[in-house]
């Protein structure tokens, strides 16, 4: 299972952050390049036109201002409505399928263990 999200953290590191939104574009001294720009404007980073996927590279960095707030808080809002379901909300639900297979007169069909070779 993989490691739960320190959400705080993350949003600490976007806060402090250059303000966003920021925008990727062509560095006007070297073609090449491609820089992520904030508002002001100010360069917040270059990519290098030497690795790849390039623009790729340089539109997520650029998109990352806006994406993962956007995300911390939906993340939060999803596990705010999760915390609104019972706990127990299997349990309940369990004996409502078993309450309408009785209404349907279903009987539970239990093998007995001895059938199974777990009598020991």
């Amino acid at each position: 299972m993989p490691e739960p999200l320190d959400l705080d953290a993350i949003k600490k590191r976007c806060d402090a952050a250059t303000e966003g939104p920021w925008i990727e574009r062509e560095d006007n001294d070297e073609p090449a390049w491609r820089v992520v720009w904030s508002p002001f404007p100010l360069d917040v980073c270059s990519v290098c036109p030497h690795m790849t996927h390039v623009e790729p590279n340089a539109a997520f960095i650029a998109h990352a201002r806006t994406d993962v707030p956007a995300l911390v808080a939906r993340v939060r809002e999803l596990e705010a409505e999760r915390g609104t379901f019972a706990p127990d909300w299997k349990d309940k639900r369990i004996a409502e399928l078993e309450n309408e297979l009785s209404r349907l007169g279903f009987r539970p069909f239990v093998t007995p263990h001895k059938y199974l070779g777990l009598n020991k």
